[in-house]
């Protein structure tokens, strides 16, 4: 009994890690155009934060259907027409 519970908890676990992957996310411009922004972040939790430079609803693929966003963590950067997996 110990044997086939070891097994099949073994099967599971394979088959768990087997379906665990990343999406994959491309932004190529803005959709409506863009404006320019400043803004400044400080105190709390975080450390400080300043970006210049355009705002706007982006456009691009998430798992290769189409996708608008406005929103992206301010302290990540990204590239247009990079593709990103993590």
């Amino acid at each position: 009994m110990r044997r086939s519970l070891t097994a099949s908890l073994a099967a599971c676990l394979a088959l768990c890690a087997a379906q665990a992957s990343a999406d994959t996310l491309q932004l190529n411009n803005y959709t409506y155009g863009s404006e320019n922004v400043s803004v400044h972040i400080s105190g709390g939790n975080t450390p400080d934060f300043s970006y210049s430079g355009g705002a706007g609803e982006f456009q691009g693929t998430l798992n290769g259907k189409a996708f608008n966003t406005y929103c992206l963590d301010l302290y990540q950067e990204f590239n247009w027409g990079a593709t990103y997996t993590d």
